[in-house]
């Protein structure tokens, strides 16, 4: 297995197998494609700096939410729930809910 240059790449998000199973379970065929949008976009603010990219939750230490921003109607309104890891570098999805 080759380790990577955490110089290059100091965060890598990966997606646990409850985000998965949540991900297919509650957004369905029909939102698919916009979910998978919305998870680009979560990537792009969690790889510069996972901490603005949302807010921690407000009960669970550790956790933190990513909330679709409203302004993206096209979007589904999705709240992300990650972890962060910052001595292995690692942005852990865990969970997903609609808010609509």
């Amino acid at each position: 297995m080759k380790r990577r240059d955490r110089a290059k790449t100091p965060r890598v998000c990966r997606n646990s197998p409850l985000f998965e199973a949540a991900f297919f379970e509650r957004l369905g065929k029909a939102s698919y494609k916009a979910g998978l949008e919305v998870l680009e976009l979560f990537e792009t603010y969690a790889l510069r700096d996972p901490r603005m990219a949302g807010v921690q939750h407000p009960t669970l230490p550790g956790l933190w939410l990513f909330e679709t921003p409203s302004a993206l109607k096209r979007l589904p309104r999705l709240v992300l729930v990650y972890s962060i890891e910052d001595d292995e570098g690692f942005v852990t999805l865990w969970n997903v809910y609609r808010l609509d």
